[in-house]
């Protein structure tokens, strides 16, 4: 199992331990809303009174996916139910 984690593109994101700290996800979800401009989804937020714009493409490569565009198991429906 390690082994086929260790080569999977899912690899750093399932291994990564950032610190995350409660009030940050909190003032997350509180805050969160969708957005589409130009045809791409965005995810703004505001968290310790900054605004946040985050797309999936941003999001991908943060957590080391190594993967493009066209992968059949992106994400499409997920910012639609935040």
């Amino acid at each position: 199992m390690m082994d086929w984690l260790s080569r999977s593109r899912i690899s750093y994101a399932v291994q990564a331990n950032p610190t995350i700290y409660n009030i940050h996800i909190e003032e997350f979800w509180k805050s969160a809303k969708v957005k589409t401009i130009d045809k791409v989804n965005s995810i703004t937020v505001t968290v310790r009174n900054k605004q946040v714009i985050r797309t999936e493409e941003r999001i991908r490569h943060a957590l080391s996916l190594g993967d493009n565009s066209r992968d059949p198991l992106r994400m499409k429906k997920g910012f639609r139910r935040i």
